[in-house]
Order: C-alpha cells, then sequence, then structure tokens
C-alpha cells in the first residue's frame, strides 16, 4: 500500500479515541474494537449500541507494582472485584461511541477486592509522531493509525533473532513447520510465511472455544442458541458464538447488524462525519473507512475498520515454484504457480525469474555455439565450452565439426533457413521482413522485443533496447528500488503504461488514444485488440488494460490474450470495461476467463444520459458535477456480480426497478483494481461528450494506481 510512513492516505484530525490508553507503567495499545467474540466485550466503536455487560466478577486479583516501562508514572493501587452489576452502565458519552446513543446493560455479579500493591516509579510518556524520524531518538517506528510511536509494526522493524508481535519485539523461533516448534512454551505453531513459531495460526492450534485472531487464541462464548448468551447478546448458530448481532432487528432502533456488530445506519457520508466516520453505502453503516485509501499507509480496510498490514507490498516468498505474494491491500497473500520454464527465486522482493537453460542439464545453448552446464535453479551457467573455439557448432549435446544442425530448421543473421542432413547444406526459408527478427531460440520470425537503440522496459528494469531490437542493453535502473514503474524506459511514481484493446472504430480508438496522453499516460493501441489481442505485448508490462470490446461483442478473444490479462490483474494491473462485455460473458458465454472481471450483469439494454455519484469523493469523478449530464448512451440494465461495488448510478439503469441501477461499478482488493462502465463506449461515439471521455480517463488512472 504505498511508502510506509506518508500520511496523505488519511485526512484531517485522527479523532482521539485511536489514542493509546496508558496503564499500570506500560503502553497497552487500545484495539479498535473489542473483538465481536469475546464474552463481554463493549460496543464497537463505530456504533451507538452501550456495551454488553459482562459475566459475573471473579475476586479482585492483588494489586500489581507501578511498571517502570515506557509508559505513564502509575501508583499502586487497590484491585477491587467488579460491581455489583459486574459492568458499568453503558452510555454514549465515551469518545469511542457514537452520537447515536446506547443503551444500559447489566452485567453480572461483582467478585470480592484484592489486596493493593505497592507503588510503582514513574515511566516515560507517549511520544506523538508523523514520520519515523520522530521515533528515532527512542528506537522506535512511528504508527501512522495512532500517531504515536511504538517499538514495531512489522518484523523488519525489530533486531535480529526478534518480530513483531503486536508492536512490540518479541524473541523469534524459526520453524519451517509446526514440528519445529513443538516444546517452545505459547508458540507451538508455525507461521511458514514467515517463518517464526506463533501461538496459533487457525482455530484447530487454540483451545475449545476460542478463535485465533491476530496468531492469538482469544477465547468466545459457546453456544447452541441465544439461551447460551447473556443479554442482550445473541447466538451466531452458524460459528456457534455468542455476538451482539446477527441481524439488524437484533440491534436499536437507528443501528444496523455489521459483521456481528451493531452500527450507526446511514445514506450519505453527512450522517456520519461529524462522528469522524464515513458512510459504507454497501452496508448502510457509518465505518471507519469504505476503501483502503481511507486509512494511512501500511493500514487496509476491512469490514468497515482500518487493521495494520499482515504483509508489505511487493514483499512475497517461496515454496518450491509457487510464489507467494503480498496483494496490493496488503492484507494477505496470493499464490501463482510459476509457469513452465521459470523458478521460484527469493530475495528483496521474490518473483518467478525466466530461466536461462534446463535445470541441471548438459545441453547446446540457443545459437547452438556453446555447450553448456545448467544450474539446478535454470538461472546461472555453472560451465561451458566454447565450440566456436575449434570451428565447430553445438549439436546434440556435443561440439561436431558442422555449419548448422542436421535437419532442423535455424537462424543465420535475419534468416530462417532449414539444414540438410549433411550438417553442411541449408537452403532459405524466409527472410525475417522489417520489424522482425529471427529469434535463435524459436528458429522463427519473431516481432522485435523493443526499437532499437530506443528506451525500453525490461520489466521493472529502465534500460535501452539493443541495436538488433531483440533484446536489452544491460544494466539499467530498477524502478522497483524507488517502488516505482517502468514506462517508455523511465521510472515513474505510477504505472500509467496504458493496454488499448480497441474494437472495430480505429476513429474513437484514436480519440481515447489521444485523450488518455494528454492525461499523461503511455498508450499502447491494438485496434480490434478486444478480438485479436494474443498476449503480445504482455498485459503485465502495464499498468491498466482497457478492453473496449464495443461492437466486436460477438467475437471472442484468443485464450492466450485472456490468459495475458488474467495473469496481469493478479500481480496488480488494472482492467477497465464497458458495458457490451457483459452481453458478450453472459448472453453470448464468451471469454470465460475474463467472465470473473464483469461487474455488471447482462438483463437488458436501455438508453441514460445522466449520472450520479454516489461514493462521495471517488477519484473517477474528479471535475465532475454530480448528478452529470451526458450526450445519450445506451447502458446495461443488471445486477452487480463478482463482488461489484457501484460508485455512481444512471438514469436508465434500473428501468424495471429490479436491476441494480448501476453506472459506475468497481472492485479492488485482490490484484488489480476493476473499473466496468455501463455505457457501450465507441458504439454510443462516449468519446464525442466531454462530460464521458473525463469519467472514462479518470477511471483509467485510478484503475492504474495513478488515482
Amino acid at each position: 500500500m504505498g511508502g510506509r510512513l506518508q500520511m496523505s492516505k488519511a485526512t484531517g484530525v485522527r479523532s482521539m479515541r485511536w489514542m493509546s490508553a496508558w496503564l499500570a507503567g506500560g503502553l497497552v495499545l487500545s484495539a479498535y474494537a473489542c473483538s465481536d467474540k469475546a464474552d463481554s466485550s463493549g460496543a464497537d466503536e463505530d456504533d451507538g449500541s452501550g456495551g454488553v455487560g459482562g459475566s459475573d466478577g471473579g475476586s479482585g486479583g492483588d494489586g500489581g507494582g507501578g511498571g517502570t516501562s515506557s509508559g505513564a508514572a502509575s501508583s499502586g493501587g487497590t484491585s477491587s472485584g467488579g460491581t455489583s452489576n459486574g459492568g458499568s452502565t453503558s452510555t454514549s458519552t465515551s469518545s469511542s461511541t457514537s452520537d447515536a446513543g446506547g443503551s444500559s446493560s447489566v452485567g453480572g455479579n461483582g467478585g470480592s477486592a484484592g489486596e493493593g500493591g505497592s507503588a510503582g516509579s514513574g515511566g516515560t510518556q507517549p511520544i506523538e509522531c508523523t514520520e519515523d524520524a520522530d521515533c528515532e531518538n527512542a528506537d522506535m517506528v512511528c504508527d501512522p493509525l495512532t500517531q504515536l510511536c511504538v517499538p514495531c509494526l512489522f518484523d523488519n522493524d525489530c533486531s535480529a533473532g526478534e518480530r513483531c508481535d503486536g508492536t512490540t519485539c518479541v524473541d523469534a523461533v524459526d520453524c519451517v513447520s509446526s514440528d519445529d516448534c513443538q516444546g517452545v512454551a505459547g508458540n507451538e505453531a508455525c507461521d511458514t510465511a514467515a517463518g517464526h513459531c506463533v501461538e496459533c495460526v487457525s482455530a484447530s492450534d487454540c483451545p475449545e472455544s476460542a478463535d485465533c485472531i491476530d496468531q492469538h487464541c482469544r477465547a468466545y462464548r459457546a453456544c447452541t442458541n441465544s439461551l447460551d448468551c447473556p443479554t442482550p447478546r445473541v447466538c451466531d448458530q452458524a460459528d456457534g458464538h455468542c455476538v451482539q448481532c446477527v441481524s439488524s432487528p437484533d440491534c436499536e432502533e437507528g443501528l444496523t447488524c455489521v459483521a456481528n456488530t451493531c452500527r450507526r445506519t446511514c445514506s450519505s457520508d453527512n450522517e456520519c462525519t461529524a462522528i469522524g466516520l464515513l458512510c459504507d453505502l454497501t452496508n448502510g453503516a457509518c465505518s471507519r473507512c469504505v476503501y483502503d485509501s481511507d486509512c494511512p499507509d501500511v493500514y487496509h480496510c476491512a469490514s468497515g475498520r482500518c487493521e495494520l498490514d499482515s504483509c508489505e507490498t511487493g514483499s512475497g516468498y517461496c515454496e518450491g515454484d509457487t510464489l507467494y505474494s503480498c496483494n496490493a491491500a496488503g492484507n494477505g497473500y496470493q499464490s501463482t504457480s510459476c509457469d513452465t520454464g521459470t523458478t521460484c527465486v527469493e530475495g528483496e522482493q521474490a518473483n518467478c525469474q525466466d530461466q536461462i537453460c534446463t535445470p541441471g542439464a548438459v545441453e547446446c545453448n540457443a545459437a547452438a555455439t556453446e555447450l553448456i552446464t545448467c544450474a539446478e535453479d535454470g538461472l546461472s551457467i555453472e560451465s561451458s565450452v566454447d565450440c566456436t573455439a575449434t570451428d565447430e557448432i553445438c549439436y546434440q549435446e556435443q561440439c561436431q565439426d558442422l555449419d548448422c544442425p542436421p535437419l532442423e530448421y535455424y537462424c543465420e543473421g535475419n534468416e530462417r533457413r532449414y539444414c540438410l542432413s549433411d550438417g553442411v547444406s541449408s537452403y532459405l526459408v524466409l527472410a525475417c521482413g522489417e520489424g522482425t527478427f529471427c529469434d535463435p531460440a524459436t528458429a522463427q520470425c519473431t516481432d522485435l522485443l523493443c526499437e532499437p537503440n530506443g528506451p525500453a522496459c525490461n520489466g521493472r528494469v529502465a534500460t535501452s533496447c539493443n541495436e538488433a531490437g531483440d533484446g536489452y542493453v544491460a544494466g539499467g535502473t530498477d524502478c522497483a528500488d524507488t517502488e516505482e514503474y517502468c514506462v517508455n524506459g523511465e521510472c515513474r511514481e505510477c504505472n500509467g503504461s496504458v493496454l488499448l484493446l480497441g474494437d472495430s472504430d480505429t476513429t474513437g480508438n484514436a480519440a481515447v488514444q489521444t485523450a488518455l496522453e494528454d492525461a499523461g499516460m503511455v498508450v499502447t493501441l491494438i485496434n480490434s485488440g478486444a478480438a485479436t489481442y494474443t498476449g503480445t505485448p504482455a498485459a503485465t508490462d502495464f499498468g491498466v488494460v482497457v478492453n473496449s470490446v464495443g461492437a466486436l461483442y460477438t467475437s471472442s478473444m484468443a485464450q492466450a490474450g485472456q490468459d495475458s490479462i488474467v495473469a496481469a490483474q493478479d500481480a496488480g494491473t488494472g482492467y477497465l470495461t464497458t458495458e457490451y462485455v457483459s452481453v458478450q460473458t453472459t448472453y453470448y458465454s464468451y471469454n470465460a476467463s475474463l467472465a470473473p472481471f464483469t461487474l455488471l450483469d447482462y438483463s437488458t439494454t436501455t438508453s441514460a444520459s445522466s449520472f450520479t455519484l454516489t461514493s462521495s469523493g471517488h477519484p473517477i469523478w474528479d471535475g465532475l458535477a454530480s448528478p452529470l449530464t451526458t450526450a445519450s448512451v445506451t447502458v446495461v440494465a443488471g445486477a452487480l456480480i463478482n463482488s461489484g461495488v457501484a460508485i455512481a448510478t444512471c438514469a436508465g439503469c434500473d428501468v424495471s426497478g429490479s436491476y441494480s441501477g448501476a453506472g459506475v461499478a468497481v472492485r479492488e482488493g485482490a490484484g488489480g483494481r476493476i473499473v466496468h462502465l455501463a455505457h457501450n463506449g465507441n458504439i454510443s461515439s462516449f468519446y464525442n461528450d466531454e462530460n464521458l471521455l473525463t469519467m472514462f480517463v479518470n477511471a483509467v488512472q485510478w484503475a492504474a494506481g495513478c488515482k
């Protein structure tokens, strides 16, 4: 999710409810909300309901001595039992509740008082921060959510031999499997992704009636039905837990049930911003966040809460030839099997690297000039014999006195030739034309990899094309080192390169290309590419792929082209399409591999000339009014599918009152961002309408991560 401590993702003053609590001489970071599985948890910070009363209080323990660690000064106090009701009356006056107000809740009976502890010595005050530099003197890092210095957020913030547990550095025990953790007190499960022993990685590692949350076992009240739960909690029979709510009728008036928590209802941000929240229109509830961008860097939005990333974007690891990469949201790893001919390699950034030879084999190189011994991983050559030193060629794993490989096609300069059985005679098959070269590896005429001697991108490395156009000049600048992307041989902050797969309207395709280039994007246009794209150039080289189906909706894209787009989206490349892809996938059942990127189902088509933004401040609407009046365009009316979220409606998109009404649908999370525009693109000549063209350019930039 970008640079670690850039505070730009969260605007405005942070509510004090995010501040840490300083208790008993030690730092105790307050959680976003008590676990909704905990037996006596309070209400979620986002809602206005009162906290649920606890069960009967136990006897008070002896008061502990004051701490001397970094926290507020603490004195030894007496430890009393619970109140006679076991839990205090909950009201809406706390900064951790909303202005909806809450109901009183009665808990269990209090326990007896414990003995007082001795006085402790004072500690240090918390250190406020906006960046890591503010915490250097304390040997800490800055938590951008609480804006306080903490010992760590990730493992690499700790010293060698330590890992980050919560925000505390603890001793790390390395492991490959849970067998390595047996006998490690309190940490007998192996987190194979991080390679550390932890308390748990799943509920099966915990005692009965406990869940694994943030790698710690958290107890919950088990139930068969709501009679097993303390009032006013109810039983979620799906998982057998006592929770605050299962459905909205379990909540008080004005609250709705979201993820087993009662939250204040809303239909607009205006109903939430006064209490420091936003309106999640999908759930109709006030929430801390709606999109990842509502949270500070290294945090992502999960069920309306800003949660610390479980991994850093771009990081990864290998298990055999399976690459596990941290997804764009930073909330988990996505697995990709390395393609045949590649090897998974760990390092500063794990990735699948192209093999340069057959792993472990003794063979001839592609040019048939050397006999090589390939390393076991296929990524390097352990040794080689130069056959040309004895005026020979390499053939059948030997240096032989031949001019060409018998009975095979081969390249000689820019010619494709066929070698006769004597290994000396040959004849011309094809002289490779302009813009192509004879590839020794395949003995085929192949399109140039790049413009000879021009700027080029070798993956994310900014370099130059060689003189022949069939490879790259060694060296260059690895843009990944500065968390940038290579575009036209230069490192840029976002990957503003666009693969525009146009329809048959070349005039419209050119107009769209010009608009995108005027906005600073770098566009590769393939006219009719929505039907003819075969995977070249690779979609992974671009920040976003635009599949402008248009009039080609009765044609299917080659499977190789679909596979290239799917692999690119999985790796983080954005994807944008328009209405007729719904007809293509739903009605004609074409492009099955791309169907999961279709966010609007096809039910019928109609026309529209007005679009209304429903997700306040979304970047796709930059510079546009709401409602937005446009030229009349054909639109699709249908249901949202594949986890699509409507950010705008359109007049006519819900002609019967039974469809979603979505004019623009988006999806973000795993892989690249996806945008589905309800209008039918070039067929309606949308490019002639300034507002629709602005919306389109904004959507492409957002999908590419440039907004």
